[in-house]
């Protein structure tokens, strides 16, 4: 399974970040407000962008452990019934264990861009609050 590390889309998200705060939030006119705006917003499509692939990773990794539950159904024929069921929950919930393990880097991932997504929001809608008691 080759996917990308969540670590590269982590730098990804904080290399957005760094770019969506211009030097300072100072407008002059309504004009420099509406850039500003809209900055943030592009800003926000990229890290939806980002937060989509980071979605396609993560049902892949699903599906990659959905496809190795149905392949353990092969269980030694010398145990018993009762022992035989209780293999096949147990090799369940490793592989489910394994998989949230592995599933828990990109939660972190999705947090932070939804984190982010807040940040700018915020901002977003402050610049368009005091451009609008300036008229």
């Amino acid at each position: 399974m080759s996917t990308v590390p969540a670590a590269a889309y982590l730098d990804t998200v904080n290399a957005i970040m760094s770019r969506a705060y211009p030097t300072s939030y100072q407008w002059q006119t309504p004009d420099g407000a509406r850039q500003l705006v809209a900055h943030l917003r592009h800003t926000q499509k990229e890290l939806r962008l980002v937060k989509q692939e980071v979605r396609v990773v993560m049902k892949s990794i699903r599906d990659a452990y959905t496809n190795n539950r149905a392949k353990m159904r092969a269980i030694p024929i010398f145990l018993t019934r009762g022992a035989a069921k209780q293999e096949r929950a147990n090799r369940r919930e490793k592989s489910r264990q394994n998989e949230l393990a592995d599933l828990q880097p990109y939660q972190y991932v999705l947090a932070a861009i939804d984190h982010a997504l807040l940040q700018l929001d915020s901002a977003r809608m402050n610049i368009e609050r005091d451009t609008q008691r300036r008229r």
